[in-house]
Order: C-alpha cells, then structure tokens, then sequence
C-alpha cells in the first residue's frame, strides 16, 4: 500500500491510453468525433497542453535534482508505465541526465517516442526512471519536490520574494562568481551551489524558461501526487498517472517505511556530539529501536560514523556548531571547528556551512550544537534558512535557548521544521535520564510526537538500554516525522490556496 499525498483530482492526462481509447471509441461512434476539423482542433490543443506540462515537470526534476542531490549519480531510463520486469541499463551519468529511451525505438518529442509510421496508433506514455547511486539523502529530494509542487502559503511566498530582492543575484551572476570563487554570489546568494553539477543544471534550467513553463502548465493546480512506495521508491503521478519514478538502490529497506502513516503517538530520539567514538555509535545502533545520529561535520570519525549509520539504517543530521552566549563567569565556551558566528559577513557564514554540510552528503537536515547566541540573533538565523531553503534540509532548533529563532525562520521560509522537546541528559544520572524519556514519552501522547535529545554519556546509553516504555509510544527515525510533517504542511498549502481561489 502506498502512502501518498493527494493534492488534487484524479482525472486522467489527454494523452493517457484510457483517454485516448475513450476518444477513439467516441470519434467512431458518433459523425462529429475526431473526424471534426473542431474537434481535431481541440484534441491537438490539449496534446500539446499536457505535453507542455509533461515538460515543465521534467524541467523541474532537472532543476530539483541537483539542489537537493548533489553529490548522487543518476542515469534516466524511459520504460513503459507498466514494469514487468526492472528497468534497463542506461549508462551510469555523474549528475547530470540523459534523455534514454528503449532500444529500438525512434526519438520525438520530450516524453514520447516518434509516432509510429502506421495506423496513428498511439504509443504508451513513457515513464521517466531515474537510478540515483553515490552519497546522497533521498530524503531531501522528496522534500524538494514536494515543495515545489504544492503552492505556498502567501505569508511564505512573500518571505521568498523579499528575500530573493535583497539577496539573490541573477543566475548568471551567481554561476559566475561560484565558478570564481568570489563576487556578489559568494557574498549576497540566498543559495550556495556545492557542484559545477548544480549550476549546470540551475543554469540550463534558467534558459529553459523553468518559472515561465511551470506557470504555463500551473504543476501546482493540485493534480500531482507525491509518494513513497513500499519498494522503497519515490513516485510522481500526474491525473493518477505514473510520470516520474525514483530508484535507490541499497538503500529501498530504509525509505520504505516512509510508505507507512507515522504512528500516533512517536517519539524520534536524536544524539548529538556524534563523531568522536566509534563505539558510542555502534552501541546506538545496537539498541533495538532506531535513533538518529547529530555528527559533528568536523569529528575525527564523522565519515565513518555516517557510513555506519547508512549500514544500520539509521538517519544522520549535521550538528552544526554554532555561537554560544557566555557563561555565568563570562567566559564563551569555544563550539569547535567550522562554527558559525553572529559576526559573519554573508560570505564567511555561507562557506562555512557549505564546508559543514559538505562533509555529510547523507544529512536529511541540520540542528545546532550550542548556539544560543546565534540562534538568538533572528538575521543569522534568516541568512541561514535562506541558503537553506530549496535544498530539501529539515531544520531542526535543539532550542538551546528558549529567544531561538531557528525553527521559526526556518517555517517562514516554508521548509520544514521542528523544535526539540525534551532534553534526556541535563543531568548526567541514569534515574534522571530515565525520567526524561518518560517525559518525552507523556509529549509525545500529548501533541501526537515529540523529538527527545541526548547525548553519546555512559549514563545516556545504559538509560536507552534499560527504559521500558510505560507510555506505549512509537519509537520511529526521523525521516518519518519529518515526512509527515512535510504531507501535513502540503496539505494545509493547499487547502488554503482552494480557499483563496473560491473566494
């Protein structure tokens, strides 16, 4: 069973098979079918509508791809809408696609073979496969897409625009700089490319007329669906009909659960200081239920952890070391290498967190270790949600002070984000460690889910491995939370812009 994401009508595309068939059944039928110069007409406007939409959508994947990818490898296969066996070879591309198609088969227009030299038969709708290999979030491409695909709030829209005034360059301008490594991308861009990749594709994209095509064909008018399957594979369907598929391989055990509804109540369990003892990390992984591992990006072992958790299943975050406010004795403590600092030109803080989040392909998202005076500072925090934004992280404020404004301008910006609610180990005792998880437990029956946060001590570790759960809650990774609140805020998206447009 598929859990997926409604957003609209299931009506099927013009150029569907049951659609055609139904319009060849009619042209017989009736004198005025299709043998009508009027209706030809018609049925020639609305191939080429839907063609017009097929093409904004792979446009958007193009440009979706390597924002939220890009360190992955992809190869682009088109199959039949109908697998009955696995998709082809197609030669392995690093980070960039090819338009594939079956052998044999003539070259037409994006999304369709050349019509046949026969009858005017028409041709199944061809379904675009993408195999995505080398170090990557899957994830994050989800989130990317789903964002793109469901129209934002008016409060978030106007929060992109200001922002985009302030900051964004032209694209030109930015790919420029990037490639030199200076000028008014690297001090002012609200987005950091990580590839020569991504700007190829941000580019290419930028001359395919991308905002001028998706508003043509309207991809957010509420009829696409998004979904992970229970193969472990990320669907996109238009009108009920199968577009775009996603394939992982190796990792189809661990995306598959993000086909099932999060249980009501959870509870996600998130370690930080990861990276500084292997062992600490095989012990987590040891535990018989799931927890997610916050890596320090510069620890001596954060790769190796990283690897570890990609072997055991389990989801990693960048804990990204931020500025902290001083002690009671004034003394600052120092967060560690790579931190991001309130004092920052635009410049500086954008490369340090390219050089943070470089080091873990694999993070769905970011929290801060330490921070409390960086995330007190709301334009640090903005600048950071804002080179953030459109790259599928999942934010999430460790609120180690209660004047953050991480989570919030992260929700402004429309990216999703939670707050943590429970930290297990203030207290560094076993009994107050099992208390906490208690009291993330009784959270989480509260508001339906809660994120507890602890660390790799002694203590912490043999609390998680003598807790009982009086609460009976479920205990999940954090790529189902953050799953689910991504649908929920999508669909609160578009029940408010059905809203507006009725009104």
């Amino acid at each position: 069973m598929i859990l997926a994401l409604w957003v609209g009508r299931n009506e099927p595309l013009p150029f569907s098979a049951p659609h055609r068939a139904k319009a060849g059944e009619s042209a017989q039928a009736r004198p005025d079918g299709l043998a009508n110069p009027a209706n030809r007409a018609t049925a020639a406007e609305n191939e080429a509508a839907a063609q017009a939409r097929l093409e904004a959508l792979d446009r958007l994947v193009e440009a979706v791809l390597p924002q939220t990818l890009p360190t992955a490898r992809w190869q682009r296969e088109l199959t039949s809408s109908v697998f009955t066996e696995a998709p082809g070879d197609a030669g392995a591309l690093g980070g960039r696609t090819e338009q594939a198609q079956p052998a044999g088969a003539a070259q037409g227009v994006i999304g369709h073979p050349a019509p046949a030299a026969n009858d005017g038969a028409q041709e199944t709708p061809m379904v675009r496969v993408y195999t995505v290999t080398g170090p990557c979030a899957p994830l994050r491409l989800g989130l990317g897409l789903l964002d793109k695909l469901v129209p934002p709030s008016a409060a978030v829209l106007a929060e992109r625009k200001k922002i985009a005034s302030e900051n964004l360059p032209a694209t030109e301008a930015l790919a420029e700089a990037a490639r030199r490594g200076q000028g008014a991308g690297f001090e002012h861009g609200t987005r950091f490319p990580l590839t020569d990749t991504a700007l190829r594709s941000t580019e290419l994209a930028g001359r395919a007329g991308l905002p001028n095509l998706m508003k043509l064909a309207d991809l957010t008018d509420g009829k696409i669906r998004l979904a992970w399957t229970d193969a472990g594979h990320l669907d996109i369907f238009d009108n009920g009909h199968l577009t775009h598929r996603f394939i992982f391989p190796g990792r189809e055990a661990q995306l598959a659960d993000l086909a099932r509804p999060l249980p009501n109540p959870a509870l996600v369990l998130v370690i930080d200081d990861m990276g500084q003892s292997l062992n600490a990390a095989e012990s987590l992984a040891a535990l018989p239920y799931p927890v997610t591992l916050a890596i320090w990006p510069h620890a001596p072992h954060a790769q190796a952890t990283a690897d570890l958790a990609a072997q055991r299943r389990l989801d990693v975050m960048a804990h990204v070391p931020m500025e902290p406010l001083p002690r009671a004795d004034g003394k600052r403590p120092q967060p560690g290498q790579g931190a991001l600092w309130t004092g920052m030109q635009p410049g500086q803080l954008r490369a340090a967190l390219k050089d943070n989040l470089s080091v873990l392909p694999s993070a769905i998202g970011l929290n801060n270790h330490m921070g409390s005076a960086f995330t007190s500072n709301a334009d640090s925090c903005r600048l950071l949600c804002a080179w953030l934004e459109g790259m599928g992280f999942f934010v999430l404020d460790s609120l180690t002070t209660p004047d953050s404004h991480l989570g919030q301008q992260a929700h402004s910006l429309g990216m999703v984000s939670a707050t943590r609610d429970v930290f297990l180990d203030t207290r560094r005792q076993t009994l107050a460690i099992l208390e906490a998880l208690d009291h993330a437990a009784a959270k989480a029956r509260t508001k339906g889910y809660a994120v507890a946060i602890g660390h790799p001590y002694d203590e912490t570790l043999h609390a998680l491995r003598t807790w009982q759960d009086k609460a009976q809650v479920a205990l999940v990774p954090l790529r189902r939370l953050v799953w689910h609140l991504a649908q929920k805020d999508a669909q609160e998206r578009t029940a408010a812009a059905l809203k507006t447009a009725t009104q």
